[in-house]
C-alpha cells in the first residue's frame, strides 16, 4: 500500500516567517521577477487541466516537478534566490501524485492539486535517469513522507534527517546533500542543471 501523509494548507510557522524574512530583506533590492498572476475560475482550471494532461504524457516516475506557487513561502524562496520558480516535487506519474518537501514536513498530494498551487510549471527528467531508476526514486522518496522540514538547509546548515524541496528531490536520485554553506544550497531554479526539461508551461514541450 502505497504511503501517504496528505499535505495541508497550515500557515508558515513564525520562526520561519521571521526568519526568511531577514533574508528577503538582505536580498530584496536585486530582485526582478514576473508576479504571480494567475486567477482562479474556469480559464484557471482549464490550464491546469491542459498542464496535467502535458505532465502525464511527457512526464514519468521520479521526474522533478519544478513550479511558480502563489502563497508567502513561494515568494520568499524565488525573491531569494532572484528566480521565477520556487518549489520542486518528485512525480508520481503511476499515481498521479507529487512527493514534496514543505512546511511542516514532508507529504504526499495529487497532481491535481500540486498544479492548481502554480503560476508556471517545468517538467524535468534527473540526468541518467530511465523508468526502473525512476520508480525507485519515488519509492526512495515515499519512505521520508512525515520527515520535518529543513529549514535551516534553506541556509546552509543542513539537518540530517530533515528535507527541504530541492534537496529531497536531489537526495531521491542520489545526489549529496547536508552539504553546509551557502554555495551549497540548491535552489528549485537550479535543477534544470541536473536534468532535461521535457515540458515547460512558458514554452512548448521540448521532448515528444
Amino acid at each position: 500500500m502505497r504511503r501517504r501523509k496528505a499535505c495541508t494548507l497550515k500557515g508558515m510557522p513564525l520562526p520561519r516567517i521571521t526568519f526568511m524574512a531577514v533574508l528577503v530583506v538582505a536580498v530584496a533590492g536585486c530582485v526582478s521577477m514576473r508576479p504571480t498572476i494567475r486567477q482562479p475560475g474556469s480559464a484557471a482550471d482549464a490550464l491546469t487541466r491542459s498542464w496535467r494532461k502535458e505532465v502525464l504524457r511527457h512526464g514519468r516516475d521520479g521526474d522533478w516537478l519544478v513550479i511558480r506557487g502563489y502563497n508567502s513561502a513561494d515568494h520568499l524562496v524565488a525573491i531569494a534566490g532572484n528566480a521565477e520558480l520556487s518549489h520542486v516535487g518528485i512525480l508520481d506519474a503511476t499515481n498521479a501524485d507529487v512527493i514534496e518537501a514543505v512546511s511542516p514536513y514532508v507529504c504526499a498530494t495529487s497532481l491535481q492539486t500540486f498544479l492548481e498551487k502554480a503560476d508556471r510549471v517545468m517538467l524535468i527528467r534527473p540526468a541518467n535517469a530511465d523508468r526502473v531508476s525512476g520508480r525507485r526514486a519515488v519509492e526512495k522518496a515515499r519512505t521520508q513522507i512525515g520527515a520535518p522540514y529543513d529549514l535551516l538547509g534553506t541556509v546552509g546548515l543542513p539537518e540530517t534527517g530533515k528535507f527541504y524541496c530541492s534537496e529531497l528531490a536531489a537526495w531521491s536520485v542520489g545526489m549529496d546533500v547536508d552539504r553546509e554553506g551557502p554555495d551549497e544550497v540548491l535552489h528549485p531554479a537550479a535543477m534544470s542543471q541536473f536534468g532535461t526539461v521535457r515540458f515547460d508551461s512558458d514554452s512548448q514541450p521540448v521532448h515528444k
